[in-house]
């Protein structure tokens, strides 16, 4: 899960902000996502999981969430 945060971030550091579902749509739609949900979290939704590591980054100060945005820190 660690991989999957590390690209959300860089993500991030590219974009600067973003709204979260923009943000959502690019990580649902990148194959590596996929590879690391199935072998870390396959019995979670891969929708419900990519928000609670944006959760997880904001909370570790690494992101910030303003309404529906997103953006780094």
């Amino acid at each position: 899960m660690y991989a999957a945060k590390v690209l959300l971030k860089f993500k991030l550091l590219e974009v600067q902000r973003i709204e979260r579902s923009a943000l959502l749509d690019w990580a649902m739609s990148t194959p590596y996502f996929e590879l690391v949900h199935t072998r870390h979290a396959g019995t979670q939704d891969q929708k419900r999981w990519v928000l609670e590591l944006m959760t997880q980054l904001a909370r570790t100060g690494a992101a910030r969430v303003e309404g529906d945005w997103i953006s780094n820190e």
